[in-house]
């Protein structure tokens, strides 16, 4: 997602590492698809900053070799495209954060008159922002029985924008959303007033926005 008012593009859970090891047969996390997926976006939007909200590794503990050699690709391509890489820590992140210095923070805010917050999701920020941009819960819509990636957007009580990203991989399977917002366990999501899908179609660029979620009872 790419903020043009703050110059920032924001991606969330990578969960680099996934589908390495030997329970795996094939290479489902294949991070070259990351890295070209992510230079897309830069050379289309070239922003100034590109923040990777939470969860960038998969696994719990400390990163191995090829994580942090995946790692060390995509900070080349933004330097590369002239931006700065800002990693956020996410729950799956701690063995990262440990073995990084300095520690990537929780959660950062840029802008000034309507800051925008970014965090990984799992808790509430403690910054206030006019809008907040998280991941966490991976949300997928099942549209006439096909399964797509969807932001959601939405608001809490207090007016402040939400909104919801999924997964940057496709290694990561994602969450079935319902009306009733079974799956999602960010209390971001939880607490907001109303919650609406969006789909970009990844061919033609095509956005679609959806009624909120409460309206889709009979749909999805």
């Amino acid at each position: 997602m790419y903020v043009p008012g703050v110059d920032i593009l924001v991606c969330a859970d990578l969960h680099l590492g996934r589908g390495d090891g030997p329970d795996y047969h094939l290479p489902i996390g294949d991070p070259a698809v990351i890295v070209r997926n992510l230079g897309q976006l830069l050379d289309r939007f070239d922003p100034a900053e590109v923040l990777i909200a939470g969860d960038v590794v998969d696994r719990f503990g400390p990163p191995d070799p090829s994580v942090q050699a995946v790692l060390q690709r995509l900070h080349d391509r933004c330097s590369d495209a002239g931006a700065s890489l800002q990693i956020i820590a996410g729950n799956h992140d701690r063995g990262l954060a440990a073995a990084a210095e300095p520690a990537p923070p929780t959660e950062v805010s840029r802008g000034s008159d309507s800051p925008v917050v970014v965090c990984h999701g799992d808790q509430f920020p403690t910054a206030e922002g006019a809008l907040v941009i998280y991941g966490h819960d991976h949300p997928m819509l099942t549209v006439e029985g096909a399964r797509y990636p969807c932001i959601l957007e939405g608001e809490l009580p207090d007016g402040t924008e939400l909104c919801q990203l999924p997964s940057f991989s496709p290694a990561v399977s994602g969450v079935r959303i319902g009306a009733d917002r079974a799956g999602l366990r960010s209390p971001l999501s939880q607490a907001a007033t109303t919650l609406r899908p969006i789909i970009t179609d990844g061919r033609s660029g095509r956005i679609h926005r959806f009624p909120p979620l409460a309206a889709l009872a009979d749909h999805i």
